[in-house]
């Protein structure tokens, strides 16, 4: 026996694929604070000794268009990838993402914000985020 995953709405997916692209728009996301995306960018993270890596695939975009914050525990990636119409009229199907993009993660207390970095080479973004240094237990002298 086969395991198939419930999708009650494919009937509909499938109606609008059927459609072409012409016919509909863009599916719009919302974040859990409400941030419109039209896609979200595949990311990993490694959680090293001392830092932590965030690798988020985003091919096609350019380092201008984006954007990384950190603020009240959130890193936030987020920009926009255009879409190519080099000749709109001869376009028979578009299966890559384009729109507005954003991830949201929530930041652990040992990261230390002020030192997180971020570098973008062959569509990848890759954001370092150094870890405090734990503080260790003070012995403290009984007079």
């Amino acid at each position: 026996m086969y395991l198939t995953a419930y999708e009650p709405w494919n009937l509909i997916s499938q109606w609008q694929n059927a459609l072409g692209p012409e016919q509909t728009e863009p599916r719009v996301h919302r974040d859990s604070l409400g941030e419109r995306a039209t896609w979200h960018p595949a990311c990993d993270i490694q959680d090293l000794a001392d830092r932590f890596v965030l690798y988020a695939d985003i091919p096609g975009v350019a380092s201008d268009d984006i954007e990384v914050t950190a603020d009240k525990g959130v890193l936030t990636i987020s920009g926009k990838r255009g879409r190519v119409d080099e000749d709109a009229d001869q376009q028979g199907r578009v299966e890559r993402a384009h729109g507005d993009f954003s991830r949201r993660f929530t930041l652990p207390d040992s990261v230390e914000t002020d030192a997180i970095e971020a570098s973008y080479n062959d569509g990848v973004l890759k954001v370092t985020l150094p870890k405090q240094a734990e503080v260790q237990p003070k012995r403290i002298k009984i007079n």
